[in-house]
């Protein structure tokens, strides 16, 4: 059995046995699924919500290590002192601050997920493999194949900019 089909038995279980559980009555957010006066419920419910807030440190890490890194090289500074860190602090301070102006312009939860989603989704699953394998095998691969993937890969930023476009401009 190959990977995609464990994944795909996996989710197909899981969506199986949430049927099964909730049914036509599911509600739309997993949450309101659980009854809040439970015990166990409520530990479900607070690990819903803190998940995102732990994972925005892991989010933001490649991005924030990859600014300082290039401040520390434009501006000549060591790492080991006290001035990277404080410029550490003030690049991290500034992405958070970034990631709170853009919620604050895009309120709506759902713009959010969908700008993301079509951002994201079409550039790592579409874009960014082809252009990592005409990258890497350049020089090994035929001219139709370069032709395709180069194509595959601006398909990919076309539609992540139009589903970026069409997420964030919709009158939700």
């Amino acid at each position: 059995m190959g990977i995609c089909d464990t994944s795909t038995s996996a989710y197909l279980g899981t969506a199986i046995v949430g049927y099964l559980m909730f049914g036509n009555s599911a509600q739309p957010e997993v949450t309101l699924n659980l009854s809040a006066g439970d015990g166990i419920s409520r530990i479900i419910i607070w690990i819903v919500i803190f998940n995102p807030v732990t994972k925005f440190a892991l989010d933001f890490a490649p991005v924030a290590l990859r600014t300082e890194g290039y401040l520390a090289d434009k501006f000549e500074i060591p790492i080991d002192t006290n001035t990277f860190w404080l410029m550490a602090c003030a690049v991290r301070t500034l992405l958070v601050a970034l990631a709170l102006a853009i919620v604050l312009l895009l309120p709506s939860f759902a713009t959010v997920l969908g700008v993301l989603g079509s951002l994201c989704a079409f550039t790592i699953s579409v874009a960014f493999p082809c252009w990592c394998y005409l990258r890497l095998f350049w020089r090994e691969i035929a001219w139709t194949e370069r032709a395709v993937n180069a194509v595959f890969a601006l398909g990919g930023v076309c539609c992540a900019l139009m589903g970026t476009y069409a997420s964030a401009c919709s009158p939700n």
